[in-house]
């Protein structure tokens, strides 16, 4: 059986989530923006995901720097927008509406620790007491992590796996603040644009920018799609 199929392997960790939240905000129409600072209380800078959605079901979700995108657009190409990076103290959740509207947001956040920090870490977060393994579930087994200097314009991480893994990149700016690749710069640094990365069966290559100091990467054995 192809290791990506494996429910858990033995020789590659389960990732480890140290930092869940969940909640919702209100978001007015408009041009309307909504923030919230959720303290995670970590001794470092975590690196932060999340989904989200204008539904409690989670029906429909987005990643960060994704959104629904409206009947008409005026000059956005998105009706709404969410938004996160994490700093040393919060994770911090952006939301900016567009159209005519008024929703509710609900937000799950989730949060790895970078490859280079070598002190002993607890979940501070008490939902990760209920996690339970579900043998009807597969579970994402961890290859490889790491920090990486984004000193050109491309730099490489060889992972000679044959074909594409699941990959997931933060990229940290040079005040420390660590971002996910779809994140748009929040309203912090706005102008960053989206991070640049691809996966090949043997690499992941990020394209890096002066503003960017490190790349933060976590590779699986498991395959991006079954083929």
């Amino acid at each position: 059986m192809p290791l990506s199929n494996m429910l858990i392997d033995s020789r590659y960790p389960l990732d480890k989530v140290i930092f869940i939240a969940s909640g919702s905000t209100s978001l007015g129409s408009y041009f309307s923006a909504a923030s919230v600072d959720i303290p995670h209380g970590l001794a470092f800078t975590p690196l932060p995901r999340m989904v989200w959605s204008t539904t409690p079901d989670f029906s429909v979700c987005y990643e960060a720097g994704s959104g629904p995108a409206p009947q008409s657009v005026l000059r956005w190409n998105l009706g709404i927008t969410g938004d996160l990076y994490a700093n040393s103290t919060n994770v911090r959740l952006d939301f900016t509406n567009f159209i005519s509207t008024s929703y509710t947001i609900y937000y799950r956040v989730f949060c790895f620790a970078p490859s280079d920090i070598t002190i002993d870490i607890d979940s501070t977060s008490s939902l990760a007491d209920n996690f339970i393994l579900n043998s009807q579930q597969n579970y994402l087994k961890l290859l490889s992590s790491g920090k990486i200097a984004l000193t050109s314009n491309t730099v490489t991480v060889d992972h000679n796996l044959g074909y594409i893994p699941q990959v997931d990149v933060w990229t940290q700016v040079t005040s420390g603040e660590i971002y996910p690749p779809q994140s748009n710069g929040s309203t912090l640094y706005p102008s960053f644009g989206l991070t640049g990365y691809v996966v090949t069966t043997t690499q992941l290559i990020f394209y890096g920018y002066s503003s960017r100091s490190f790349g933060h990467y976590r590779i699986y054995i498991d395959k991006a799609y079954n083929d």
